[in-house]
């Protein structure tokens, strides 16, 4: 008996908050802040998640208007619109709260219908400690293990509130300082302070928390401006009283200028009345400076710090909260089914048309006009040990497709043939959910196994004593039936399980030194001269000191970038372009008399670390990926992230010796709880554009990984080659895709492949992998699992606003 996993679907992460909007020439534009020039404004866009848009405005403090980005171009906003501004903000501020309230209700129902959904997912297990444990890591898939088993705020400048001002001298307009070289701007300050969602509170209060801040600062500002390290660190508000930050509450941990960007992190201890608090500097030096100087805060994040009992007591906060949501449900149901058994040599055909006009062909009934078809029914027996299964609940489902002008009212029954008697006997059935579906209608009863069974009989039967007006047809789509565990046993195997699971947790934390930071605290610059290093690639390989607290940003400028190839990123080092993404290229090309396995071997980059690529064009001609996002199983938990990316594969059509088909500018394989996020970004190839597979090398994992790909347009030369081709491998732990508002003509959706005789069980269902989203351009949904194979009928779950998705 094939056996399946219960595989819920974790909750897609939830969007940073957008910062306050204008009104641009062509609709909402959204602040930057204030800065000198265009350049100095777009080297702060790059480094948001978004990158550099269309809409993106800032204060020009040269000229003092406000400029605004269209087209790919800077402009200055009119005097009219700036005055509409205020009236179409405060608008825009109450419709998007509306507007959040209502997604946040929506949310909710969401929520409620995914939990009773969960609990009639049909999934499979082969023990009670594989079922317990892979309900245990779905019900802790809190958002603290989802970002990497951190805790986190995410981007907070959206929220602050600003606590500043310019003394000395300096001047202060859009919580942007300027300080001439004929002041000394001495004991200015600036702090913005957010509160965190109810949730973070709870996690926060008694840690410690470490705040992040980044200044856009001028050149040398530290240097000539220094900062004290002590007297003013930042803001919390404590006891409902904002209070200053200092040496006597606070632990300052560093202050780094690097470029035009001042980082400092500052520690602080949250207590039961804390309920909001961010990062500051106060200028210290009565000098003069020999330069003007600059200075405005452009980001700040805090998340729970590095201390193991802390960050394990978090944990376990989220863990339970999670589990107490999602574990009932899956302790609850858990079902061993065999997939549908229609037309296969264990079920045997038993439609009965009755005495009242019905007829009966294969698996369908039908009802003429005129007449009532009264007690003709759609019966299946199926041979059954009785008294192997004494005491044990099965689960029966009926999947019937109804003719449009189907009148029919229908009742689910069970009759059994006994093993030792041979007669035939009704039993009781327990009804558990009737649902609709279009034409579809799907019966799904349980029933307690008593031990004298030999054959069991479950049936559809029609109730109707008026006759239709047309004909009405009934046919069975599918036939399953299952075993459902018992709950309690369940439950007990779940928790047993949970508390291995939070102990394994628990170790990761304690081994673990400091966690993560959000932003690089290290630049170094790629130009085609002048700069650091004249590749990428060069850049990569002079960094060995990267940690998740040392973070690297390469910031590669306007130039063509060749030479190189296979080469691979590292962990906690992010490659950003400064400019139009347009104007920074990084491309190889093989020559066309290159070998056969020259070719198949040869990707422009592997991006197999926890790296972000923002802002850049990449391309590869006569290879194999523009970008070999390759982990497949052995990099667990790790994070990618495609940010305005331009990434082009040409085509292999030139080479002589090709043997490459699969010219994607995109092709990966994941590892358990990896995450993979594109953004904004065009994906182009000879031969489809974008390929994620699961990973090829573990029989059976227990952490799901999942893709996020959102705002993207993917483009297939070849338009009998899918633009994205999704499939899955292994039996794993309900890996999901996450795919809004992109574009495209055509999807394909597998399993296995060329890898088919891998499976730990060939026969288990091969949808696992789920594919969901909205808001996305009208395309086709192909799905190539072979037909009798267990999922073969998945058509994603695409709902909402947005194109029409065909099933081919």
């Amino acid at each position: 008996m094939a056996t399946r996993r219960l595989a819920l679907v974790p909750d897609p992460p939830a969007s940073d908050p957008a910062p306050a909007a204008i009104v641009g020439p062509r609709g909402p534009s959204w602040s930057l802040g204030a800065f000198a020039d265009d350049e100095a404004a777009e080297a702060v866009a790059i480094l948001l998640p978004t990158g550099l848009l269309d809409g993106h405005s800032y204060l020009n403090t040269t000229t003092g208007k406000t400029r605004v980005r269209v087209d790919g171009a800077w402009q200055d906003l009119d005097k009219d619109a700036q005055d509409a501004a205020t009236v179409a903000g405060t608008l825009l501020t109450q419709t998007q709260a509306a507007r959040d309230a209502a997604v946040e209700a929506a949310g909710a129902a969401a929520s409620d219908a995914a939990a009773q959904v969960s609990a009639e997912l049909e999934a499979a297990v082969s023990e009670d400690a594989d079922r317990a444990e892979a309900a245990a890591v779905a019900a802790a898939d809190s958002e603290a293990a989802a970002a990497g088993r951190r805790i986190t705020s995410g981007e907070q400048i959206a929220n602050a509130f600003w606590h500043e001002q310019a003394n000395g001298g300096a001047t202060l307009s859009s919580h942007l300082f300027t300080i001439s070289a004929a002041n000394t701007g001495a004991s200015s300050f600036q702090s913005g302070y957010s509160a965190p969602s109810a949730e973070l509170l709870a996690a926060a209060i008694g840690k410690t928390v470490r705040m992040t801040g980044v200044w856009q600062v001028s050149e040398n500002f530290l240097t000539e401006k220094p900062l004290s390290p002590s007297s003013y660190l930042g803001r919390v508000v404590r006891g409902g009283v904002s209070t200053k930050l200092d040496s006597t509450n606070a632990t300052h941990i560093s202050t780094v200028q690097s470029g035009t960007l001042l980082t400092r992190i500052v520690e602080v201890d949250i207590g039961a009345t804390d309920t909001a608090w961010g990062p500051g500097i106060q200028l210290l030096s009565s000098d003069l400076a020999n330069n003007d100087h600059t200075f405005q805060l452009v980001s700040t994040a805090w998340e729970i710090a590095s201390d193991p009992s802390s960050a394990s007591t978090a944990m376990d906060d989220l863990v339970q909260a999670r589990i107490e949501t999602r574990g009932k449900s899956a302790e609850a149901f858990t079902l061993i089914d065999q997939g549908n058994l229609l037309g296969t040599d264990d079920v045997v055909r038993d439609l009965t048309a009755g005495a009242h006009g019905a007829t009966v062909s294969g698996d369908t009934l039908t009802v003429p006009a005129g007449q009532t078809g009264y007690q003709g029914f759609i019966r299946y027996r199926y041979n059954f040990a009785g008294a192997e299964n004494s005491g044990a609940r099965i689960r029966v489902q009926m999947r019937l497709l109804r003719s449009a002008s189907f009148t029919r009212s229908l009742t689910a029954h069970m009759q059994v043939k006994l093993l030792a008697s041979q007669a035939v006997s009704t039993r009781d059935v327990i009804p558990a959910a009737t649902v609709q579906d279009g034409s579809y209608i799907t019966y799904t009863f349980d029933y307690d196994v008593q031990g004298d069974e030999d054959e069991l009989r479950p049936y559809v039967i029609i109730n109707n004593t008026a006759a239709p007006a047309s004909d009405e047809t009934l046919t069975c789509a599918a036939w399953r039936i299952g075993t459902i565990t018992s709950p309690d046993a369940d439950r007990q195997a779940v928790q047993d399980n949970l508390d291995k699971l939070i102990a394994r947790l628990h170790a990761e934390i304690m081994t673990a030194t400091v966690l993560p930071t959000a932003f690089p605290t290290e630049f170094v610059t790629v130009k085609p001269s002048g700069g650091d290093y004249t590749h990428p690639k060069l850049a990569l390989d002079a960094i060995a000191d990267a940690t998740p607290t040392k973070r690297y940003a390469v910031l590669v400028y306007p130039g063509d970038y060749t030479g190189y190839a296979e080469w691979h990123t590292k962990d906690h080092v992010d490659i950003i372009g400064i400019g139009n993404r347009e104007d920074i290229v990084i491309s190889y090309a093989n020559d066309n008399s290159a070998s056969a396995a020259t070719i198949t071997n040869t990707s422009l980059l592997w991006l197999d670390t926890t790296t972000r690529l923002i802002n850049l064009t990449l391309e590869i001609t006569n290879g194999r990926y523009t970008i070999h996002l390759e982990t497949n199983g052995n990099k667990s938990n790790s994070e990618q992230w495609i940010i305005n990316c331009h990434v082009r594969h040409h085509g292999n059509d030139d080479a002589i010796n090709n043997a490459w088909n699969s010219q994607r500018a995109v092709g990966s394989g994941t590892s358990p709880g990896q995450r993979i996020y594109a953004r904004g970004s065009y994906f182009r190839g000879h031969k489809g554009s974008f390929n994620i597979h699961g990973p090829n090398n573990i029989e059976l994992y227990d952490e799901p990984w999942f893709a996020d790909i959102e705002g993207n347009t993917f483009v297939s030369d070849d338009p009998t080659v899918a633009d994205c081709f999704f499939r899955n491998i292994s039996i794993g732990a309900g890996d999901y895709i996450r795919f809004v508002g992109n574009t495209l003509a055509l999807m394909w959706y597998g399993a296995e492949g060329e890898w088919d005789s891998f499976s730990v069980d060939p026969e288990a269902r091969r949808d696992q992998l789920r594919v969901f989203g909205h808001s996305n351009s009208a395309f086709g949904f192909k799905n190539l699992i072979p037909i009798g194979a267990g999922g073969e009928g998945y058509t994603g779950d695409f709902t909402g606003a947005g194109g029409v998705v065909t099933v081919l």
